[in-house]
């Protein structure tokens, strides 16, 4: 047979986001009791991830323990303190280096593209990842990954700088890439 839960102990799963779980939110949680349900509003800390527990103390002893789940962001994903991100990015940024605008958790900045960037380079921002549960004001690193964008609908003129490109590199027919 399968252990019961105590009956002071209530288990509430709740999903936030990642912008939630970087600055910490409040959520309403229903607490049912003998009679009717009432609801409370509780603290999540900043800095949780799935699977995390936020356990809190209510009257009489009663347990509340919400495990907590980060809902998938559309344009970074997390590894513990970390969080990773992929811009696409001009080619010609790419490789002459250049500027290029990048979101963060708490906004918008202008990284610099160091010249002859290669696809999957990561570029390491201290301190623009997740707060750290464990260790008070420390942040884990944002990573940018690199992800050069190949031009389409090439014009003419552009077309004839790939092909003497091309011919300055002395890159013909390849041998088994």
């Amino acid at each position: 047979s399968r252990p019961s839960t105590p009956p002071n102990r209530l288990n509430i799963p709740v999903t936030v986001t990642l912008e939630e779980a970087y600055t910490g939110t409040k959520r309403q949680v229903m607490i049912p009791n003998k009679t009717k349900r009432r609801r409370i509003e509780v603290s999540i800390p900043p800095g949780v991830d799935s699977d995390s527990i936020v356990h809190i103390t209510l009257e009489k002893g009663s347990e509340l323990y919400l495990t907590i789940t980060v809902s998938p962001h559309t344009h970074f994903r997390r590894t513990g303190v970390n969080v990773e991100y992929d811009p696409e990015v001009p080619v010609e940024v790419a490789v002459l280096g250049g500027e290029v605008d990048v979101p963060t958790l708490t906004g918008r900045i202008r990284l610099k593209i160091p010249p002859e960037s290669q696809n999957g380079q990561r570029i390491r921002l201290l301190g623009q990842g997740m707060p750290s549960l464990t260790e008070s004001g420390e942040k884990g690193a944002l990573y940018v990954i690199v992800r050069p964008r190949l031009p389409k609908d090439l014009t003419d003129e552009e077309r004839k700088l790939f092909e003497r490109l091309k011919e300055l590199r002395g890159t013909g027919a390849t041998e088994g890439v």
